[in-house]
């Protein structure tokens, strides 16, 4: 029994037999079912039993999944445990604090700061100029003294 070619539908003989795409072809009537160019073993692509060239092969379109009722609820559950599982990651961290790098400028600068923080809030300012008008008044008066010891003994 003789086989018939997919295109022209004509017998064809084993010397010009071309077996591809579970059908069987003659040579020259293997082409592109687009643009119609001779195709070869190297060169079809296959799409749907169909010979293609490279070009014109069809492109494989993203498909619409529907939002089933069934979807739809391991969808909402998927969201539920995640805020599980972010919240009970948030309980577990929270009233922590990350450390800080402690090189000696930072720790200088944090001490200095607790200082300063210290003093304007126990009210040390007012202290502290008090006790700087004392100290002017007590080297003025040292240069005074000192001042008159020189002025004696010059005498």
């Amino acid at each position: 029994m003789n086989k018939t070619c997919a295109r022209c539908q004509k017998v064809v003989y084993p010397i010009e037999e071309l077996k591809c795409l579970d059908k069987t072809w003659h040579k020259t009537c293997f082409k592109c079912t687009e643009c119609g160019m001779t195709l070869n073993m190297k060169t079809y692509k296959g799409y749907n039993k169909l010979p293609y060239c490279e070009a014109h092969i069809p492109k494989a379109k993203a498909t619409v999944i529907a939002d089933t009722p069934e979807l739809k609820r391991i969808a909402e559950n998927t969201k539920i445990q995640s805020n599980v599982k972010y919240h009970e990651d948030f309980e577990k961290s929270k009233g922590k604090f990350t450390q800080v790098a402690d090189d000696p400028e930072t720790l200088r600068i944090k001490q200095n700061t607790k200082i300063i923080s210290n003093i304007a809030y126990h009210g040390d300012l007012e202290k502290k100029a008090a006790m700087e008008k004392q100290r002017e008044a007590a080297e003025i008066a040292d240069v005074r003294d000192l001042t008159e010891k020189i002025y004696q003994i010059s005498l």
